[in-house]
């Protein structure tokens, strides 16, 4: 119940809070569990992949390619920081990746099928 509640605020309701609202809510929970969860949430070629196909049976699929996965994209940047703080209590340390991470909104940054933030400018997490 607990991840539905996390899915629908950060697919749905994200843009209505506050980001310290947010930031609250996730650090409020068990690292490790978070981590794993927002790896996967906010990991937009995951979601095509991997779900896309099954939310097309309830939703359109411009809604789910703007308003969901769109808005995953477009908040990461919001979002990067809180990212990082998660996996960081999580493994005790940061990807390199996540540590180079340019915060400036940057729109080509997502979060890395194998965990952590990466650039598609080529930075890669070992």
């Amino acid at each position: 119940m607990l991840y539905q509640i996390f899915g629908y605020l950060t697919f749905f309701r994200l843009e209505e809070l506050s980001m310290d609202d947010y930031r609250r809510l996730v650090l409020s929970q068990d690292s490790v569990k978070m981590n794993v969860f927002l790896q996967f949430l906010f990991n937009a070629d995951g979601l095509r992949e991997l779900v896309r196909a099954e939310w097309m049976n309830i939703y359109d699929y411009a809604y789910i390619d703007d308003k969901i996965i769109g808005m995953v994209e477009k908040n990461l940047p919001n979002v990067a920081d809180i990212l990082r703080t998660v996996e960081k209590r999580a493994t005790g340390k940061t990807s390199a990746t996540a540590a180079a991470l340019n915060t400036t909104g940057e729109e080509n940054t997502h979060f890395a099928e194998t965990g952590g933030l990466s650039q598609s400018l080529g930075v890669t997490s070992s």
